[in-house]
């Protein structure tokens, strides 16, 4: 599984800078854009597991701009999940409103497909017996979301952008535990709420927030 998510990685990547490719030199006489970035403050994501993410974005027209990240989990961080694994992929359509180019403020619509899988590690109890049991969770995700941020020019090519969003997303988590075992999980006051929520398994809507900072380098 490790060694597919990988593949996928690199060829969406391959397939996404093949693409832009094409777009620049179809565009090159409409001041056509790349913009290629990473997602540095997901490298550090206690909660939710470290990922590698990368992406780009290129202008469709005047400031309308495509844009697509995709990320690769990792598990060089100890975190609340134990030993996250996957992959997620986030297209996502940006409308800036300086009137010239991909700086300044800009509102945009964002789709995201994520496949994690991870472990956790609980205390179960049925009638009289309490055992610890280490268990694995698959959890795949739909969600959009409504953006708003900014990119602010550093030099002439280098740039950081700010962003928040919301929207929903729709869930649906498979954990390895009997529905007996799930049942009995034990609970108490000192198990943080995330891990309620990362335990969760079947299929859930809920709000989602996003914020983070990118920082990309701009092709022309």
């Amino acid at each position: 599984m490790k060694q597919i998510t990988y593949i996928h990685f690199i060829l969406l990547l391959s397939i996404f800078i093949s693409l832009s490719g094409s777009v620049f030199a179809q565009q090159k006489n409409n001041d056509a854009m790349i913009i290629l970035n990473v997602a540095p403050m997901a490298m550090l994501d206690f909660f939710d597991g470290p990922s590698l993410r990368i992406g780009a974005e290129f202008k469709i027209k005047n400031t309308v701009f495509f844009a697509l990240e995709s990320g690769q989990y990792l598990r060089y961080l100890k975190s609340t999940k134990i030993n996250p694994s996957g992959y997620l992929i986030r297209p996502s359509i940006k409308k800036y409103f300086n009137g010239k180019d991909s700086s300044g403020k800009f509102i945009g619509i964002e789709y995201q497909y994520k496949n994690q899988h991870y472990d956790l590690k609980d205390s179960i109890g049925i009638f009289d017996m309490n055992y610890e049991k280490r268990y694995s969770m698959q959890r795949v995700i739909h969600a959009v979301v409504i953006k708003f941020g900014a990119m602010i020019p550093l030099t002439e090519r280098f740039m950081i952008e700010w962003f928040c969003g919301i929207g929903i997303r729709h869930i649906r988590s498979y954990s390895s535990l009997t529905a007996e075992e799930n049942n009995a999980i034990l609970f108490d006051s000192e198990c943080p709420i995330q891990k309620d929520f990362i335990r969760q398994s079947g299929t859930h809507l809920f709000p989602d927030f996003r914020a983070g900072i990118k920082i990309g380098f701009k092709i022309k």
